[in-house]
């Protein structure tokens, strides 16, 4: 899991407030195509996650069929808007 805490109160404010450990800090073998679709999944933003169901369907198998895949980290512009 991406979160972990001791109450839901806690889990609630980590989901909200905290940025996701990458899956490859957890798990050094995760690939760095599917830690960026993973990534992009528990985006906190709306616009930065994938549109529908369909569309992580497909990245995911752009991924197994070893095609590039579309998903990419932001942008060092996007980084800043953040900030």
């Amino acid at each position: 899991p991406p979160f972990r805490a001791p109450t839901i109160e806690a889990l609630l404010r980590m989901i909200t407030d905290v940025e996701p450990a990458p899956p490859r800090a957890l798990v050094p073998t995760v690939h760095p195509d599917l830690q960026t679709i993973a990534l992009r999944c528990l985006c906190k933003e709306p616009e930065g996650r994938f549109a529908s169901a369909a569309d992580v369907a497909a990245e995911l198998q752009r991924y197994l069929d070893g095609d590039p895949i579309h998903a990419r980290p932001p942008g060092p512009l996007r980084r800043a808007a953040r900030w």
